[in-house]
């Protein structure tokens, strides 16, 4: 014989119209995520069956919780068919209450998932919580025919989610169910990639509400693929279900030109720099206003030697004029700037941004290092230097000239332009400096350094992105906090 027993009510006379066992399978139809177990039974109501427990009468098996110890006299009916009719109603509408299904004594459906004791008792002792997909769910309750005033034959239909039941083991397993996902790839004209990747993740509800260890992180980390290397992730999406068991997620990863390292305060560098010359000499006439302006300086040397104090002509002044009219007319103009844009995470330092932004500038034009007179490694020496900040997003713009050294001077006059800049300017991809903004020591440009992940687990969310989340997913039916700013006292970044 079939006991059907739920929230405490002992179906009796039952009679089994069906149940089915249906695997539930991913959308793509790969994974099995749990199993569907539906049951549909008729069972009579009547005093000495299946009865409600009124004050001071003994419930008969499936009755009242609450009455069945305390009852004074146990060999009594239960309540009259009217009474039954309205308070078993009570007990058997309700969804997620402990479901058990036995035949012949043994338990073919127990859930949500635990040990049955006693099942075939008045009293079973069982688990409570919800089944993976926050059932089981009452589908239907109905009386279908009253015989006289003691009888009735009611139909309960009621259907449950479980992993792979086995009774009297565990069958909570598993808490991430399924992770499936898309991936798609494009790439640019200068070959850089860009990766799309789109997914659903389904956890088992019970587990999620039972595990004391677990954190929505956790379910993300495992359902996010790695970040590449040289790629950084941006435009991570997620959607929890109203059910609480389904998360939808997306997110780009997209080939960087510019590893800024994983402990990087910065999120994203721009910028250009400028070094070259520019000649005095044009054209011819330029050419014999250098000649000029060279015999000048001969003739001032001259006269500086023969008259060096200047009884006679312009003495040590005039040669200071004229080689100083001669250089003008023969030496070429050098440049040397740039300009650097940083945009910084939520939590970056303004301060650390501009020193980030001055190692750049002078890693660039480093071959310049020594001073005015290009002697030593101290930095290249600044004509100018200016930094504008954003006052409201953690952006930082450098901008800075350098004082070309004498050395490179003297280079420039006999060599080719062209090769003037690798004298004044670093051509390599990779950027050395700007530990002081919490970046590894060198910027990666060669397609093999890490860049820094969104704050949280594995790359997966932002702060309070994160925090909607973890409220959705560990506190069901609860709403999630609002962001820090928004509170009267500040609360610290969810991590």
């Amino acid at each position: 014989m079939a006991t059907l027993i739920y929230n405490g009510v002992r179906l009796n006379i039952v009679s089994t119209e069906y149940i089915s066992f249906k695997q539930v399978p991913t959308e793509d139809g790969v994974d099995a995520i749990y199993t569907e177990f539906e049951i549909a039974v008729t069972a009579w109501f009547n005093p000495a069956a299946t009865a409600s427990a009124g004050p001071g009468k003994q419930a008969r098996e499936g009755g009242f919780p609450a009455n069945l110890t305390d009852a004074p006299n146990p060999g009594q009916p239960g309540d009259q068919l009217g009474d039954s009719l309205v308070n078993l109603r009570q007990m058997l509408s309700p969804n997620r209450r402990q479901l058990t299904y036995l035949v012949g004594g043994k338990v073919v459906v127990s859930s949500p998932p635990g040990a049955v004791l006693n099942p075939g008792g008045e009293n079973p002792a069982v688990a409570a919580g919800v089944d993976a997909r926050y059932g089981p769910i009452v589908k239907g309750l109905k009386v279908t025919k009253i015989a006289g005033d003691k009888s009735a034959r009611v139909y309960f239909h009621v259907v449950t989610w479980l992993q792979d039941f086995v009774p009297d083991k565990s069958t909570a397993t598993r808490i991430v169910l399924a992770n499936r996902y898309t991936t798609s790839s494009s790439m640019d004209e200068d070959y850089w990639s860009v990766r799309h990747v789109q997914g659903q993740m389904q956890v088992d509800a019970n587990q999620l509400q039972f595990s004391g260890l677990l954190t929505p992180d956790a379910f993300r980390q495992a359902a996010f693929l790695p970040i590449p290397p040289g790629f950084k992730r941006d435009g991570v999406e997620v959607t929890v279900s109203s059910d609480n068991t389904t998360l939808d997620y997306s997110f780009v990863d997209t080939e960087t030109k510019l590893a800024l390292g994983l402990r990087s305060m910065a999120t994203r560098i721009e910028g250009n720099c400028t070094a070259g010359s520019e000649s005095p000499i044009a054209n011819l006439r330029a050419v014999a206003k250098g000649a000029r302006a060279s015999a000048n300086m001969g003739m001032a040397w001259g006269m500086a030697l023969l008259d060096p104090l200047g009884l006679v002509g312009p003495g040590i002044k005039g040669l200071f004029d004229a080689t100083g009219a001669a250089m003008d007319s023969i030496l070429p103009q050098l440049k040397a700037n740039g300009i650097v844009r940083i945009w910084g995470q939520r939590d970056a330092r303004k301060e650390d941004l501009m020193k980030l932004g001055v190692n750049i500038l002078f890693d660039r034009f480093a071959p310049m290092n020594g001073g005015v007179l290009g002697i030593g490694n101290k930095p290249p020496r600044f004509v100018s230097l200016y930094c504008t900040q954003d006052l409201s997003e953690r952006f930082i713009e450098v901008r800075a000239e350098f004082f070309a050294p004498i050395g490179v001077v003297g280079w420039s006059l006999v060599n080719p332009p062209n090769q003037n800049i690798p004298k004044m300017m670093s051509l390599e991809t990779n950027i050395v400096g700007g530990a002081e903004a919490g970046t590894e020591n060198t910027l990666k440009g060669d397609g093999t350094g890490n860049s820094p992940m969104p704050p949280g687990g594995g790359g997966t969310r932002g702060n309070w992105l994160g925090a909607m989340v973890a409220a959705l997913l560990s506190q069901p039916g609860t709403l999630p906090q609002l962001p820090a700013a928004a509170n009267v006292v500040d609360q610290p970044a969810f991590q």
